[in-house]
């Protein structure tokens, strides 16, 4: 019976490394459901937003991207933590400071004091627990609809453009959250591999329903800019 079970999780989890997201994706996936545990938002729409903000192509569809940066309008995917990095700190020594960066473009200018350090501004982690704080607060004032908008923009047709362009995200969003079932969404979100990003593939305790726990929040100050529009690579 235990070789059975044994072959049984086997089977399922390679099935899902099968359609699972490429590992930095997955890192987006997992700190959006964490931080949708920590709010109370729904976790579709906060992979949702990922696609819109960060989304490129991956093998079964659009996934989010943790490494993605908009510098003054010049986006960018890279595959590494290290190299967006880079690229951020060659612009702010060019003078950009007007940059958005992680899995939910958070700008650097406008939420000068969302996190202690750039590093931290690219955990994933941490940038889906800012935006979901943000969000939470967007929608404590407008109600969720209009907030998902407003986190885009405040101007009426920029905020309705979001919200339709969110829209056509909505059924990658629910795949994707499918591909990562785990309701042990902080475990997975905060477990460093040797690349620095969160482990990928499918927990024994995602299997069989383990808990999960909150994320850390900072206040929310001043609106987002819009999303990433990467200028290499795939397109969108």
């Amino acid at each position: 019976m235990a070789s059975s079970l044994l072959f049984l999780v086997s089977a399922v989890l390679a099935g899902s490394a099968a359609h699972a997201a490429p590992a930095p994706a997955q890192a987006c996936i997992g700190a959006a459901r964490a931080a949708a545990q920590a709010t109370g938002l729904p976790a579709q729409t906060l992979v949702t937003l990922a696609l819109a903000e960060t989304g490129r192509r991956g093998p079964n569809g659009p996934v989010p991207w943790p490494w993605t940066v908009n510098a003054a309008g010049e986006g960018r995917w890279f595959d590494t933590r290290e190299e967006a990095l880079a690229f951020v700190r060659a612009k702010q020594a060019a003078g950009v400071r007007s940059i958005d960066v992680g899995c939910f473009q958070i700008n650097l200018v406008w939420h000068a004091d969302a996190f202690a350090s750039l590093e931290e501004a690219f955990d994933p982690a941490a940038n889906a627990a800012y935006a979901a704080r943000f969000l939470k607060s967007l929608a404590d004032e407008t109600g969720l609809a209009r907030a998902s908008g407003h986190y885009h923009s405040r101007t009426p047709e920029l905020a309705d453009r979001y919200r339709a362009r969110l829209a056509t995200l909505q059924t990658a969003a629910a795949a994707l959250l499918e591909t990562l079932p785990a309701a042990d969404a902080r475990s997975f979100a905060r477990a460093p591999n040797g690349n620095g990003i969160p482990l990928g593939g499918v927990s024994l305790a995602a299997l069989f329903g383990g808990t999960g726990g909150k994320s850390l929040l900072t206040a929310a100050r001043g609106p987002l800019f819009g999303p990433a529009r990467p200028a290499h690579g795939d397109s969108r």
